[in-house]
């Protein structure tokens, strides 16, 4: 009887842990630099751009977290409380992703907000099995 009380206790912890670990991994490696590299040549940028975009990219990243957290603390119930709420997380993840590559994009005078799109949804498409593997289901 201890055992299952201790199995019904520590479930919610190892399935939290096993979600954010998923979670963490696509907010810190979703602009890999082959797929956002696709993305940009899909739209014809300049390849001399694509160092310094990536660069750019790299560096924002790690703005990220900070910005995902931010925008969550204003939520009740914040998503990454316990019980964690993936699909809660993983819009406001989205949302500042895309912000990240708008604001990334402009510095290099490409402004068009359908290419911009286009572009991020190909990046979004190479991680398709993550993104449903953490969230359950598109985001």
């Amino acid at each position: 009887m201890l055992f299952y009380l201790i199995l019904l206790i520590a479930t919610p912890f190892c399935i939290f842990a096993q979600e954010s670990g998923c979670y963490l991994n696509i907010e810190r490696n979703f602009f890999n630099e082959s797929v956002v590299n696709q993305a940009l040549a899909s739209r014809n940028i300049s390849q001399s751009n694509w160092t310094l975009i990536n660069q750019s990219l790299r560096a924002k990243t790690r703005e990220i977290p900070a910005m995902v957290r931010e925008r969550a603390k204003k939520l009740n119930p914040n998503p990454f409380d316990t019980p964690f709420r993936p699909i809660v997380a993983g819009e406001i993840l989205k949302q500042v992703q895309f912000e990240v590559f708008v604001a990334t994009l402009a510095l290099f005078k490409i402004t068009n907000l359908n290419d911009i799109q286009d572009m991020f949804i190909i990046i979004r498409k190479s991680h398709r099995a993550n993104l449903k593997e953490c969230f359950g289901e598109e985001i």
